[in-house]
């Protein structure tokens, strides 16, 4: 096995797109007659804290076992643990109750979510051709569980999967049976585990532990 995890620029788009949502139902409540911006704007907000809530609290209840082992983790956001259906229909079901009881919100709270969620896919999918066209993987001088010297180069010409792990990362623990499993499955693709700065020893007594 052998250490590299990109920080989720998602987070930035998702930000963004909230962001956008709520100005787009401040300003088409501003020119509707009787209807509270202020609260349209509001209510996208609230649907966002709560969808999040939603979809945090539902990924923890997924991988509870993990998570009650190392409870802090609970509140380690930079884990991307979530589960976004769960929060997305939250927010629905929010937008949809508090709509249903002031329908002069529906229509500039509605405005925003259309903004909010068209601002996203665009985004997401500027973000797909980027990684698309990303230069190549440099030739990094990496070593095996062995110590024994490897470089990227000797995959070249066959799918290969590069992912950071490291023993205090839960998601990365969790991700361990997932990635052996699809080894397994398609012998055709290079899983390459790239350990984050774990002394040898340590990497190898954490290995033997869950094996």
């Amino acid at each position: 096995m052998i250490g590299i995890g990109p920080f989720p620029i998602q987070v930035v788009t998702i930000i963004a797109a909230v962001l956008l949502a709520w100005l787009t139902a401040r300003i088409v409540g501003r020119r509707m007659p009787g209807a509270p911006y202020k609260a349209a704007g509001s209510m996208i907000l609230d649907a966002v804290v709560w969808g999040l809530l939603a979809a945090r609290l539902a990924y923890i209840a997924q991988w509870w076992e993990e998570y009650s082992a190392t409870p802090m983790a609970m509140i380690a956001l930079g884990d991307r643990g979530f589960t976004w259906w769960v929060g997305v229909l939250v927010v629905v079901v929010y937008i949809w109750r508090r709509t249903h009881l002031t329908q002069a919100l529906r229509g500039p709270v509605l405005a925003g979510v259309m903004a909010g969620v068209v601002a996203w896919v665009v985004a997401g999918g500027v973000l797909d051709l980027m990684q698309g066209a990303a230069p190549p993987l440099p030739d990094l001088q990496l070593a095996t569980l062995d110590e024994s010297p490897i470089s990227l180069s000797e995959y070249a010409g066959r799918p290969i999967v590069l992912n950071l792990w490291a023993s205090w990362c839960p998601p990365c623990r969790r991700e361990m049976p997932v990635f052996e499993q699809a080894q397994t499955e398609f012998p055709d693709v290079a899983f390459v585990m790239v350990n984050q700065g774990k002394a040898r020893s340590r990497r190898k007594t954490f290995l033997i532990a869950r094996a």
